[in-house]
């Protein structure tokens, strides 16, 4: 029974996620900005990618932060005429940074990460680099290439981790404008794909009421001489 029950639950784990009614993800304006561009990126909450519904900046919202070349900043966020939190960030220097929002709840004095949103920027002038640290807590997930402008890689790896422990979780991926598809992470809490056509995508999980996105851009692929 005890075999049964655990192959059970692990299936359940492996399930296609169903996105929640209200998604939530970062968008910026550019995943490719030059070095000293003011970069607009907004908070998105809604159930349609990409477009943004109304962001109601909830009691639970812990900010917006982004991190990279050893340094972390927090953004300050407000609401523009669509409904999406926007914020604006200083470009400072080539590079690969991390954009991260979490939606935070207190239980019994402690403060549990329920929503990790995250997004990757890659400020051409730089080579490839490893994907800045994730949190220590929450469900987060990463994308392990570097997607440079000009490294384009034919397959693209997402880890998925829950309080920095990679975890078996089952993925949804959302390409903008096209149909979802779904991906289960093995035990190192990685799944491989074939590089999607260029574009947008949002990246959703969900793991015992604990939920991460990612959301990125797959750049073109250079033309062939």
């Amino acid at each position: 029974m005890g075999k049964l029950l655990r192959r059970f639950l692990l299936i359940l784990v492996l399930l296609p996620v169903t996105a929640a009614a209200h998604e939530y993800w970062i968008a910026p304006a550019e995943f490719h900005p030059a070095p000293g561009a003011d970069l607009s990126v907004k908070v998105c909450q809604g159930h349609d990618f990409p477009r943004c519904e109304n962001f109601e900046f909830p009691e639970t919202f812990a900010g917006l932060t982004v991190a990279g070349q050893g340094a972390s900043e927090r953004l300050d966020l407000r609401a523009d005429a669509d409904g999406a939190g926007v914020a604006e960030w200083a470009v400072s220097a080539a590079g690969r940074y991390v954009l991260t929002m979490q939606l935070i709840m207190t239980r019994r004095g402690r403060e549990i990460p329920m929503y990790t949103a995250r997004t990757e920027v890659f400020v051409p002038g730089q080579a490839a680099q490893a994907p800045p640290p994730a949190p220590e807590k929450g469900l987060t997930i990463q994308m392990v290439e570097d997607l440079g402008a000009s490294t384009a890689p034919e397959r693209i790896t997402l880890r998925v981790l829950s309080d920095g422990r990679p975890a078996q979780a089952g993925l949804e991926i959302q390409p903008e404008g096209g149909r979802k598809f779904s991906v289960s992470t093995d035990m190192n809490g990685e799944a491989s794909l074939r590089l999607p056509a260029p574009g947008r995508y949002l990246v959703y999980t969900s793991l015992q009421g604990v939920s991460g996105s990612l959301s990125f851009a797959v750049p073109p692929r250079p033309a062939a001489e």
